[in-house]
């Protein structure tokens, strides 16, 4: 059964490390993924009267799985499991369509941390 991404157990980090196993399992030998988020608020006066007011948020899972020196990358925004589930097995089918290439790789993992970039705008 699929998890929305509103459910109160979603965490980025689980998202990450659900990604991460069923790329394992479709048998990718390296593997990379990210998760970016991004929430807007826009506020709009005229006159000194409020005439907008909204908000938004996007979110956007980055895979990228290298398989038999072939490689392949997509960007998903829908982030339940049968979302990824599908987005892994499209993963394979354009990983094994591609030409293999013995200098794809993909760097050891690094510490893990979150990082968030301050509005440089008004």
């Amino acid at each position: 059964m699929s998890q929305p991404s509103n459910h109160p157990d979603y965490t980025q980090g689980s998202t990450l490390n659900y990604t991460m196993e069923q790329l394992r399992l479709a048998g990718f030998e390296k593997t990379q993924c990210s998760l970016s988020s991004d929430y807007r608020q826009e506020l709009n006066v005229e006159k000194g009267a409020i005439t907008l007011l909204r908000s938004g948020s996007d979110r956007e899972l980055y895979l990228s799985g290298i398989i038999d020196q072939k490689k392949a990358s997509l960007s998903i925004n829908d982030l339940s499991h049968d979302s990824i589930d599908s987005a892994v097995a499209e993963l394979l089918l354009m990983a094994k369509g591609s030409e293999a290439d013995d200098a794809y790789t993909i760097a050891p993992a690094q510490p893990t941390g979150v990082f968030f970039r301050r509005s440089t705008t008004g």
